[in-house]
Parts: structure tokens; sequence; C-alpha cells
């Protein structure tokens, strides 16, 4: 024997799929899709447009006018420019030139490889703000390495003491510190930098 089913029993789960694929397919749920679409193609807009403004402000913002530093050495009147890292005698009278590209508050200090600090600019005096500056200076009368370092300040918020504690960190390096220093550390941001090293023979 067979066991009968109700009347429309059978058809039950068939009619719920058809209704669930009439649903799906009737107009509202077609308008959805474009609605959503054009929800979303904005927020790309403005994501991108955000994007391409970031980038232009990175490479529109300031940077720092540089400082350039050069070392010359020989008779006067017969001066030659000095490379970084040049043979000098020792003791000899070197002149160092510096170009902040616009007025800044300069230091200037050397440091030797036994350690010395020197401070060559200002000697007593805060720095004043100015332009190109043409200093004598004397090589280390030890043989071994020496850098001119220059600093300029950024507004004047650089007192001596902070530069000293900066190149004696270097000077307490030795000679292999001291050639692979270029810059100061330690020193506030937007401080500009140049260095300059002779090797005293």
């Amino acid at each position: 024997m067979y066991a009968r089913h109700p009347a429309g029993a059978a058809g039950t789960g068939g009619n719920a799929v058809n209704a669930a694929n009439r649903a799906s397919g009737s107009p509202s749920a077609r308008r959805a899709t474009p609605r959503l679409l054009a929800a979303l193609v904005p927020l790309g807009t403005f994501v991108l447009t955000a994007v391409a403004v970031v980038a232009v402000l990175r490479s529109a913002a300031p940077h720092p006018p540089a400082l350039g530093l050069s070392a010359w050495g020989g008779r006067p009147g017969a001066a030659q420019p000095l490379p970084d890292g040049a043979s000098v005698r020792a003791g000899a009278s070197l002149h160092l030139e510096l170009e902040p590209d616009g007025p800044c508050p300069l230091w200037v200090v050397a440091v030797d490889a036994a350690g010395n600090v020197q401070r060559i600019h200002p000697i007593v005096a805060a720095p004043q703000s100015r332009g190109a500056l043409d200093v004598e200076v004397q090589a280390s009368p030890a043989r071994g390495p020496q850098r001119f370092f220059a600093v300029c300040a950024p507004d004047g918020g650089l007192d001596y003491a902070r530069v000293l504690a900066a190149a004696g960190a270097v000077a307490r390096e030795g000679a292999s510190g001291l050639r692979a220093a270029r810059a100061l550390a330690g020193l506030p941001d937007g401080t500009r930098q140049a260095s300059i090293l002779v090797e005293a023979m």
C-alpha cells in the first residue's frame, strides 16, 4: 500500500522556491542594485580625491633651505678646495666657507680623534642670524681625522650646551665614529647641518 499525501503537500517546497525566485527577480530587487552602485560611486570618488590631495600636500611641503659648507687649503692667494676626507698637514691653516641659503643663527664646532671639541664660531656671543660666512681654522696638531660641523639653529632655539653635548657624543666614538658621523644627533627638529672631514697627516 502506498501512503497518500494530503492534497497540495507535495508542492509546498516548490512553491516556496518559486516565490523566492520571483522575489529576487522583482522590480524592487532589480532597482536595489543600481541604487547601491550609485551610492558607492561618490564614496569611491571622495576617497580618490582625498588621496590625491594628501599627495599634493606632501609634495608641496616646504623643505628646509640647504646649508652649504666647503673647506679650502693651501698658500694664501692659491687656496684649493678640499674634498671631504682630504689629507692636510697637521696644524695647517684652513678656511671654511658657509652658505646658509638664507640668514640663520649658526654654530661651528670641530671634533678631532683625540676627543677634543673646539668651538669655532661664534667664539663668545650667541649665534647671530646672518648669511655667508668665511672662517679661518686650524687643522688638528695631532695626526688623525678631524670633522667640522656647521649647525643652523631653527629660530635661534639652540644653545651651545646642546651643540657641545652632541659633539661630545661623536668625540667619544673615536676615529672610526668621527669618520662616519655626517651630522650631530639629538638636535631639535628643523636644525640644518653640514660637515666636512679632513685627515691631519
